[in-house]
């Protein structure tokens, strides 16, 4: 498990450097890759659980909110985003066949809130001044 692990860190490491030196869309790109896979991932551990999350929608939703930070970063226009990522998802769960549609609408917003609210602040933080050695150091500190 070990050796497949650092394999993989020396496989996609550099990589992942590169973007975030180039920053901007590409860094924003990347970061859109991660918390894509995260929420997947998030998802899965709840379906596991015995809950029926709207793992697409939720998915995508996450993506947006990373790709809305960097295409327009103003509050006013994130906050709209929020309300309609609210509106949508509960929209769309209504109509999901299942036995508890609120309940499966509640995680698919957690999920989005949490991943996608967190993961939109490094392209944010890429992009101040300072940004990359900002984001280096979280990363350095997080491995």
């Amino acid at each position: 498990m070990l050796r497949q692990r650092v394999l993989s860190a020396l496989v996609f490491i550099p990589p992942a450097l590169a973007l975030l030196y180039l920053g901007g869309w590409w860094f924003t790109a990347l970061v859109a890759l991660f918390g894509g896979v995260a929420a997947w991932e998030a998802f899965a551990m709840l379906r596991r659980a015995g809950h029926r999350p709207l793992a697409r929608l939720g998915t995508g939703l996450v993506v947006l909110l990373v790709v809305q930070a960097m295409a327009a970063p103003a509050a006013s226009i994130t906050l709209a985003v929020l309300t309609a990522v609210v509106l949508i998802s509960l929209t769309v769960a209504l109509f999901h066949r299942s036995e508890q549609p609120a309940t499966d609408w509640a995680w698919t917003l957690a999920v989005v809130m949490y991943l996608g609210l967190l993961v939109r602040y490094g392209p944010l933080l890429r992009n101040r001044p300072e940004g990359l050695r900002w984001v280096l150091a979280a990363l350095v500190t997080t491995w």
